[in-house]
């Protein structure tokens, strides 16, 4: 048997996973940085929505107190 081509194999097999660690790394890196600009833009989309909800509550406490005031007569 030749322990050469299993040397070789083996060594191959380190290269991969040091290169799929490697890229692993540079993938998380750069979502680390873009994180904070998608949490600022999600922020804002958040606001939006606390708006609106508080708008509609508005407008529902309105009818509730219409049906609660007797018809004109």
């Amino acid at each position: 048997m030749n322990m050469s081509n299993g040397m070789a194999a083996l060594g191959m097999i380190g290269f991969l996973v040091w290169m799929f660690a490697v890229l692993l790394g540079l993938v998380v890196t750069v979502l680390w940085i873009l994180m904070p600009f998608a949490v600022f833009a999600i922020r804002r989309r958040v606001d939006e929505q606390q708006a609106l909800l508080a708008q509609i509550d508005r407008h529902l406490a309105e009818i509730a107190e219409r049906g609660r005031t007797p018809p004109a007569a």
